[in-house]
């Protein structure tokens, strides 16, 4: 067996050892994200306020 093989034979099996760390998050995760947008309102309110500066008065001292 080449190395690049044995070192994806090792990955694969930590992978295989971890598999329910790996996909229980990305099945929870959904879940979560979407009860999250459902609590939060779907209309937001913002306002900008510009200072506009005189051109003869460039010096804000």
């Amino acid at each position: 067996m080449s190395d690049l093989k044995l070192r994806l034979l090792i990955i694969m099996t930590a992978a295989w050892r971890r598999r329910y760390a790996i996909v229980i998050p990305m099945l929870i995760m959904p879940i979560i994200a979407y009860a999250i947008g459902a609590m939060t309102p779907p209309k937001y309110r913002s306002h900008t306020s510009m200072l506009i500066q005189e051109t003869a008065k460039m010096n804000p001292s």
